[in-house]
Parts: C-alpha cells; sequence; structure tokens
C-alpha cells in the first residue's frame, strides 16, 4: 500500500460502485489504514426508525444506572425508547431512578413491571410485544455504551432484506474482548470470538476489527427489525429460558435465510452477567446439541483448520479447554446428583493454567466411575 497508495482510493470508488449496483445506498466508503479495510457509513431510513431498546432488570443500582446513563448521555441518535423489564426490583434506589427517567423523559423511558421466576427469553419476548418501535435492541443491563453513533452504525445493516442480527465489540473494563461475534463450537456450544483478546489485536487477518458476517451474536448487544423477530419465533422461552437462547435464535435466522453482522464500531464495556450470573440448565446444553447438533459442529465462517475456541487459531497456547469426550459422555448418562460437584466447580471456575491438572484428575475420576 506504500508503493501504491492511489489503490486504496481506487478501491474505494469500486465499492461504492459495487454497493449502488445492489442497491445499498452509503454515505462514505473509507479505507482503514490500520486494518487495510474499507469502512462503509450506509444511508439510513429517512425519516429515521423508531429504535426500542430491551433491557431486562432486576435491582443492580450501579450496573442499571450506569447503563441508562450512558444511552441518555451518549446516543447520538434520536429516535429511540428505553424500556425496562423489571423482574422484581426492589431496590428503594432503583426504583426511584425509573420513576425519575419516567419524568424526565416520558416519550423515551418506560418502565415495565415483569414479575415472576427469572426466564430471560419471557422478559425479551414480554419487551417486544410493550415495545412501539421498527427495531429492537437488546441490552444487558451490565453494559454501558462507548460509541455515540452506536445504534447508527447498528441500523446501517440491520435495515438491509437480507441480516438478521446485528452486534458489535463488548468489551472488558481493562478493554480486553468480551465479545466479538459467536463461533459455534460443536459440544461447547458455542464460544465468543476474541475472548479476552486485546481490543485491536489484528489476528486471522483483522477479523476483530472488520465488519462481517457471524453465525450468532449475543442478546447483550444485538439489534433486529422487530417484523423479522416476530416472524422468527421470538426467543424459545420453554427450552432456552436462560440459556444459549440467543445462538439458537440466531441459528433459527440462518436456516430463514438471514445472515448475521458483527459492526466492530460499536463498542460498549460489558460487566458480564453482575446482577445476574450466568446460570445455564444442564437440559438448555443438551437441547441444542440434539437440536443443532450438525450446526454447531460446522460453522460456516470458521476456516475448519482453525480451533473452535475463541482466538481463530490452531496454536495450542491459545485453545480453551474443551470437555474430554469420555467425561462428556459420563456428564449425559448420570444424573446431576451423582456427579462430583466440588471437582466440576473447581474445572469449570479454574484458569486456564490449572486446567490441565483438573483435567487429569476429572479424567481419572471418570474411568474409575465408568469402570466401577
Amino acid at each position: 500500500i506504500k508503493a501504491k497508495p492511489y489503490a486504496a482510493i481506487a478501491g474505494e470508488k469500486a465499492v461504492m460502485e459495487a454497493l449502488e449496483r445492489r442497491g445499498q445506498k452509503a454515505s462514505s466508503v473509507k479505507w482503514q489504514p490500520d486494518t487495510a479495510r474499507y469502512r462503509i457509513e450506509f444511508v439510513l431510513p429517512d425519516p429515521n426508525p423508531k429504535v426500542s431498546i430491551l433491557i431486562p432488570t432486576k435491582d443492580g443500582f450501579e450496573h442499571v444506572s450506569r447503563c441508562l446513563s450512558s444511552i441518555l448521555e451518549r446516543t447520538s441518535y434520536k429516535n429511540y425508547e428505553v424500556l425496562i423489564l423489571d423482574n422484581g426490583t426492589t431496590d428503594p434506589e432503583c426504583l426511584n431512578l425509573f420513576r425519575q427517567l419516567s419524568k424526565q423523559h416520558p416519550d423515551k423511558f418506560k418502565h415495565i413491571p415483569l414479575p415472576g421466576p427469572f426466564n430471560f427469553a419471557k422478559l425479551n419476548n414480554s419487551g417486544a410485544e410493550h415495545s412501539s418501535g421498527d427495531y429492537l435492541v437488546f441490552l444487558n443491563n451490565d453494559t454501558e455504551v462507548i460509541t455515540h453513533a452506536w445504534i447508527e452504525e447498528l441500523l446501517g445493516y440491520a435495515q438491509h432484506e437480507s441480516v438478521g442480527a446485528v452486534g458489535g465489540k463488548l468489551l472488558f473494563p481493562d478493554t480486553s474482548i468480551q465479545h466479538a461475534g459467536v463461533i459455534l463450537a460443536d459440544r461447547s456450544i458455542a464460544n465468543h470470538a476474541g475472548y479476552e483478546q486485546d481490543a485491536y489485536n489484528p489476528i486471522y487477518h483483522n477479523m476483530y476489527n472488520t465488519v462481517h458476517e457471524a453465525s450468532a451474536i449475543t442478546a447483550a448487544c444485538l439489534m433486529i427489525k422487530k417484523s423479522k423477530f416476530i416472524k422468527a419465533g421470538k426467543f424459545d422461552e420453554l427450552w432456552l429460558p436462560n440459556g444459549y437462547g440467543d445462538v439458537e435464535f440466531c441459528i433459527r435466522l440462518r436456516k430463514q435465510g438471514f445472515s448475521h453482522i458483527y459492526n466492530p464500531y460499536v463498542e460498549l464495556f460489558h460487566y458480564e452477567s453482575r446482577t445476574r450470573k450466568a446460570e445455564i440448565e444442564s437440559f438448555e446444553h443438551f437441547y441444542c446439541i440434539s437440536k443443532f447438533g450438525q450446526e454447531l459442529m460446522n460453522d460456516p465462517y470458521l476456516n475448519p483448520n482453525m480451533g473452535r475456541g475463541s482466538h481463530y487459531t490452531p496454536n495450542h497456547h491459545f485453545l480453551r479447554f474443551e470437555l474430554p469426550a469420555l467425561f462428556f459422555t459420563y456428564l449425559l448418562e448420570r444424573k446431576e446428583d451423582e456427579w462430583s460437584k466440588e471437582d466440576l466447580e473447581t474445572f469449570l471456575k479454574s484458569n486456564d493454567s490449572k486446567r490441565k491438572a483438573h483435567r487429569v484428575k476429572l479424567t481419572t475420576l471418570v474411568e474409575a466411575q465408568i469402570t466401577n
């Protein structure tokens, strides 16, 4: 590119002309020297459609207040509403905050009590029914908006008929990656691409920093046209109330011909399940395997020579640990109360440097159990 810088300029013109031939209106196409890619800014519908931001929550004042403040203070898009899907908040600070925002922003803020057992899928489905927007954004209450034009960036892709879900780059507070798209990972169901990697790591041809299709998008921040969400059947409240619902929903959408887009120019902090711990029931895990086994084993966006972990690499130093086949069989064939819970919890909570030792211990345990 240093020898022929004019090639980048010619490329901008070529991409713009390609978009015009496809009937996709773009306001600009810009060469990005850091990634050697082109960035497209699409023309948004006029007038701008209404976007409904759905936030399931219960208590957790520190996180939900930060989330709401970041939306109200940083969002440059004007035509949006925020729906708080309240699953039984009792914290006086939270309730007072919701009352204040309802008075200060009556056109933008709605507090919707939805008591009952926690069911993430049901809360979001109910939120969609109460929404008045043309587009939905499913957003966790422990996120914080960084990019002011985050809605514009998501909407730029979500408006296309061929696109299903659109998501952005979610970062931990230390700015390492929490989500850069979802990778289907056979018996592990799914992994977040780039997990715990540097936010601008150039690995695998700058995939973390380039707009691209992905098999799924996390519902921690996911935009989709409301009509598509309803037509696809919404989230599964029965079999996937709390875990993998976003993955299963995205697989269903892909079967209907839609593609999903990861957009790195949308950045949010994600403090990851701070008010609700990430709890996935065993039946949710096995349900996904039984229903989507072929899809989970064949992610079309992952080179089959690469590992199915979070880092697009065959280098064993970066691969995240997966359950040995023997241990998986053991869990599948036995009731949960027969598992060695102490060993299982230690295994799941341990960091990568300790997992080899636990793997040996657990494999020995399983072999002994099966032999007996």
